[in-house]
């Protein structure tokens, strides 16, 4: 029974709890922050068929282009609501299929995750996405070579917005508090469970005058971080 219990915590350790101590506790191999001086604001599982459109008129009444991490079952479902965040001049990237943790899939569940996302934005929009952010962060032993030429991307900067009970004047205070150049901040323009985007809606006009202020221009992630984090 030791014996299987050593064999069980090898098998936990090696194939999820090292890759996610590299990738997401030490970012290495990751893109969690950039070289430049702007913020990339990021926005986690979409399209939303009510929440993304509200995004994306607010950030072009902001002029402000982001980068927006799509979830390929949204995307397949929503082709039309993708094109336009192209059309806006808005970075797509990867954000799985089906928003699986990594420590419930194996290798080819990981591997076919990541490329079912990957093409359900292909498909969709002619553009290939260059990033790949796991969701919730979690990778496993696979994740970083099943991603192929997509970048793996996390952040610096999580103020938390997924929190239904979170107001928006705290949702800009600790996105501003947490920013110095090359900042990669975590937003998500999709609910889920009971959490609304409502909040980040009203707090969007303040984050991006707080970072002006600060001299520090929202760009998309591919701006500020051309080259993989070492």
């Amino acid at each position: 029974m030791e014996t299987l219990s050593g064999v069980v915590l090898g098998l936990f350790l090696g194939y999820q709890a090292l890759p996610e101590l590299w990738c997401h506790t030490l970012g290495r191999g990751a893109v969690t922050r950039g070289r430049g001086s702007g913020v990339a604001l990021t926005f986690d599982d979409g399209p939303h068929p009510e929440f993304t459109p509200r995004v994306i008129e607010l950030l072009g009444e902001l002029k402000v282009r982001a980068t927006f991490f799509l979830v390929g079952a949204r995307v397949a479902a929503a082709p039309e609501l993708v094109r336009r965040l192209s059309a806006a001049g808005h970075e797509l990237a990867n954000h799985g299929f089906g928003h699986r943790h990594a420590w419930t899939m194996g290798p080819w569940a990981t591997r076919a995750d990541i490329a079912r996302g990957r093409a359900a934005i292909l498909d969709a929009t002619g553009r290939e996405p260059a990033f790949y952010r796991p969701p919730w962060g979690f990778c496993n032993l696979t994740t970083r070579f099943a991603a192929g030429g997509q970048r793996l991307a996390l952040w610096s900067v999580a103020p938390g917005d997924w929190l239904a009970q979170r107001p928006a004047a705290e949702l800009t205070r600790r996105t501003l508090d947490g920013c110095t150049p090359g900042a990669v901040v975590l937003l998500h323009d999709a609910p889920w469970g009971t959490r609304r985007a409502d909040a980040l809606l009203e707090a969007l006009p303040f984050i991006v005058a707080g970072l002006r202020e600060r001299g520090l221009e929202p760009v998309p992630l591919g701006e500020l971080a051309p080259e993989v984090g070492a």
